[in-house]
């Protein structure tokens, strides 16, 4: 039996891929002419979020920043925009394990990953937040991109060992309507920073420390913020306790 093709304005709907607090996810297929064609990632928002004025607005504004982030470690957005009354994102398609299944295929086959892969995939990372961090606009003015959600999710690495940065769709930066509401508490639970678990104004910083989470616990092969309820993880991150990593690594 055929089925139909679904569109999303230039982008073909291949395979749901799932659903996020935004809306869906989509493997997509843009097609040109002469035979062009190139698979991506499709996120579109879900009717209730895309009726919020204000959440229109950072869109618009933040896209408008996003499609500049040109970088070898940072998974590219293609093109944001509106068909059919339904918002989307486009984003480059990264063939490969996000680092959380990478730390978890490790674990799962009784080993953890060696010291130069996990400090190589950080330190790739970090070439691409600090671009993001870098950018400004032509006239030079900085445009003070902020992740705010860097964590093993939205760190990818290819089948063909490229480390990319993804998922950029909570960023804050200065481009931001001002209608946009304050910072909130937003990113993942065991990754924020302690001003950013307190729902305090935050910068770079706070990428930054997510990595160094993310790179203690690539190492300890164990979470470095307790797991626990929702309550109780923010507290834990907003007072954070680092343990040192020589009684589990000697070496």
């Amino acid at each position: 039996m055929t089925t139909t093709p679904q569109f999303l304005g230039r982008y073909e709907l291949l395979e749901s891929l799932g659903e996020g607090g935004m809306g869906a996810v989509w493997l997509a297929r843009l097609s040109g002419t002469g035979g062009f064609e190139k698979l991506c990632i499709v996120k579109t928002v879900l009717p209730a979020i895309a009726k919020d004025q204000q959440f229109v607005a950072r869109f618009s504004h933040e896209g408008r920043v996003l499609t500049q982030l040109q970088h070898s470690n940072i998974a590219q957005v293609f093109d944001m925009g509106e068909s059919d009354g339904t918002l989307f994102i486009a984003l480059e398609y990264v063939p490969g394990l996000d680092v959380s299944k990478l730390q978890r295929a490790s674990s799962g086959a009784g080993q953890k990953l060696p010291i130069e892969i996990s400090t190589f995939i950080i330190q790739q990372a970090a070439e691409g937040l600090g671009f993001a961090h870098r950018k400004t606009l032509p006239d030079g003015t900085p445009l003070k991109i902020v992740h705010r959600d860097v964590s093993p999710q939205n760190i990818m690495v290819s089948w063909d060992g490229e480390v990319k940065v993804i998922d950029f769709g909570i960023s804050k930066s200065e481009a931001k309507s001002h209608s946009t509401a304050q910072a909130s508490v937003m990113g993942k639970l065991g990754y924020m920073a302690p001003e950013q678990a307190r729902g305090e104004p935050l910068d770079h910083r706070a990428d930054q420390y997510a990595l160094g989470v993310m790179l203690w616990e690539l190492l300890a092969n164990e979470p470095l913020v307790p797991r626990g309820t929702v309550t109780e993880m923010v507290v834990a991150m907003a007072h954070p306790k680092v343990r040192r990593l020589s009684p589990l690594l000697p070496e």
